[in-house]
This record gives C-alpha cells, structure tokens and sequence, in this order.
C-alpha cells in the first residue's frame, strides 16, 4: 500500500514508461496533456502534489490500443468504462495492478472492483469538434449520458475544496444519477460514444470528448496537436504537442507560475504530501 506521493510518482514513472514501450511497439502515437504536460516543462517530472497523470490521442490511435487490450504487459492492465457493470468515468485508464492505493472519493472496504485503487494513467480522446451552438448543443446531451451514467457509480462522495468540481457535475450525479442506475449502462456508454465519432467540422478545432463536462467545452486548435516534440519527465523523453504553450495557456492561463496554497495537495488518492519551503 503506497502513502507518499513520492511513492506514487515512481510508480506513475513506471506505468509512464510500460505505456510508452507499449505504444511504440504497436505504433501507437499518444501525447501527455494536462497536469503532466505542465509538469514535464516546468519541473521536467510531475508537479510535487499531482496525484494522476494524463494522456491524449486521437479516435484512431485510441481505437487501435483499445483493440490490443488484452497484449498489455504484465503488471498493466487497460480498463474500460463500464467494466463490471461500473461506471468510473468515461475516461479509460491504464493501471497498474500489482499496487492498490486508497483513495479519497472511496473506501477499500466498500464491494467495488480493486482496479478502482490501482494507480494509472487517463487516457483521453481528442475529436474534431463542432464549433458555436451545435457546440453547446452537443455538450448537453454528453452532459446528460454523464449523469445518467453516474446512477452506476457505486460511490457518490464529493471532495471539498477540489479544484474542478462545478455546480454542472453536482446536478448530473444528484438528479440524473437517480434515473440513470436503472437504465443499462452499456448502451449509455455506447451511446456517449457514438455522439463522439460523429463530430467532425472543417474549421480546424478539437476537443476532448471524454473528459468531465466541463472540460468537453473547451476547444482547442487542431494544428497545436499535429506535431510531437519531445519532453522529459526524470531524463526520459514523452512525447507531447508541439502547441503545449497554447494548449496550456488555454486551460490553465499562466501556468508557469504555481496555484493558490489551497489547490497544492493530492485530489485523489490519500497520500502524504509535504510542500516544502
């Protein structure tokens, strides 16, 4: 059982390194994004409190890993949403299984699947999106499968205080959640997939198509992801967009300079971590 996040950080070093070995055998072309895009170019490792790490690619690549599940090296493993009849998120995640870490929206002694406490890495999925208010259109039934989809969710804890955590996702697990669980969650996923495959615009823009609500609103250029350079995160290369400044600059404004104190601690799971002076 892991406790430190400096524990968990090598552990995310590890899966980091088995998915991108993964990856280049199968020719699978991938990005980090998010917190560990920022990390890698202003720490060159993850941020000190980051407690998950992030990666993105389009339909195509996704749906090639996805195929190639079951050849994932030992100790790993690929989980998809709505295994076991679970609803997690609609993010897949490669994890690790030889570690279990408990967490904070969940109790280990709560009858859920273990994978909920392996550490791993999201993986998401950029799209061609469309733009306006087909946009918003679009973002509003995505937003209705989400909550619907969280009636399957056996834990339902909210976090204080995490960064993130809007009214829009409170509404959709409270109100939705109740006619959702007795709904079949394999064709709500399926149709949450769906929508996403048939978003396509000649206008240059993408965007994440299962992330949190919140995060499918916002549009990014297409051309930012085109090219792949390469940053390190503990002297090894990852692969990551070549408009990371804009990408960031986007989602998190001026990120070179640290957040509020309050926002500097893990959000998922329960490890020690001291900031230091």
């Amino acid at each position: 059982m892991l406790s430190k996040i400096e524990d968990l950080h090598d552990c995310f070093f590890e899966t980091m390194c088995a998915l991108d070995s993964f990856c280049r055998e199968h020719d699978i072309r991938y990005q980090i994004i998010y917190g560990t895009l920022i990390g890698a170019v202003r720490d060159k490792d993850f941020i000190p409190w980051d407690d998950d790490v992030d990666v993105i690619m389009d339909r195509e690549n996704y749906d090639k890993l996805c195929s190639l599940s079951e050849e994932c090296p030992d100790g790993y493993r690929l989980v998809k949403p709505g295994e076991d009849n679970v609803f997690f998120d609609f993010t897949p995640r490669f994890v690790c299984t030889k570690i279990e870490i408990d967490r904070f929206d969940c109790d280990m002694s709560e009858d859920i699947p273990r994978y909920v406490f392996n550490p791993g890495i999201d993986l998401f999925v950029l799209e061609p999106s469309y733009v306006g208010l087909r946009h918003k259109l679009h973002w509003y039934r995505k937003m209705l499968l989400y909550g619907l989809a969280r009636g399957h969710r056996p834990f339902q804890k909210e976090i204080d205080g995490r960064q993130g955590t809007g009214a829009s996702l409170k509404f959709a697990g409270k109100l939705l959640g109740g006619v959702g669980k007795h709904m079949d969650l394999a064709k709500i996923i399926k149709r949450f997939d769906n929508i996403s495959r048939k978003c396509h615009n000649k206008e240059g823009k993408v965007f994440n198509s299962n992330v949190d609500p919140k995060g499918i609103l916002t549009l990014y250029d297409k051309k930012d992801y085109e090219d792949t350079i390469y940053l390190k995160i503990r002297g090894k290369d990852f692969p990551a967009p070549a408009g990371y400044d804009n990408i960031n600059t986007l989602v998190y404004g001026d990120y070179m300079s640290l957040p509020d104190k309050k926002y500097q601690k893990p959000e998922h799971y329960k490890v020690e971590y001291t900031p230091k002076e």
